[in-house]
């Protein structure tokens, strides 16, 4: 091998050894999972949040995903089952699909269940660290009309009165 070989070869490990010696880009851009969040608050860790799943069968559960089911073909009892029955005009307002948070009585304590007052109201104050239980769950909210209370068209927070109105 010559000297001029040698040289090369000793310019090419220098180039290469110089690639490595200088700044390698990072990860410029990407972000830490509590910066990528579209909350405000960042100084929560989002593991510690819970994750809520949805309320509905996944896709890859439904019939007709495997190629014997699609050549078989539905029949009109499975697709009677997946129909969605349309909105009652005179109760147009569905329940939210979204879920509500801890609940807080009025006076700032916590909510208890009172055997002689079915009813009972009560003001959302955001969902607690951590899953929601079955019953905590079950609560949606529901929209409430100029008087303060929940819409059941009679103004009333009894949802027994406005039954006759409508009937």
């Amino acid at each position: 091998m010559s000297t001029q070989d040698q040289h090369d070869q000793t310019e090419q490990r220098t180039d290469v050894e110089g690639l490595e010696t200088q700044d390698v880009p990072e990860d410029e851009g990407v972000l830490q999972p509590s910066e990528t969040l579209e909350s405000d608050d960042l100084a929560q860790d989002p593991l510690d949040t819970g994750i809520s799943p949805p309320e509905r069968h996944p896709a890859s559960e439904r019939f007709g995903v495997t190629e014997a089911e699609a050549r078989q073909g539905e029949t009109l009892d499975q697709r009677l089952a997946q129909e969605v029955p349309e909105q009652d005009p005179r109760n147009p307002a569905p329940v939210d699909a979204e879920r509500a948070g801890r609940l807080v009585a009025a006076d700032e304590g916590a909510l208890s269940v009172d055997a002689a007052a079915p009813r009972q109201f009560a003001r959302e104050v955001g969902r607690d660290g951590g899953a929601a239980s079955a019953e905590e769950a079950a609560v949606h909210l529901v929209p409430e009309d100029e008087s303060g209370f929940p819409e059941n068209g009679s103004g009333s927070p009894d949802p027994e009165a406005g039954a006759d109105e409508r009937s």
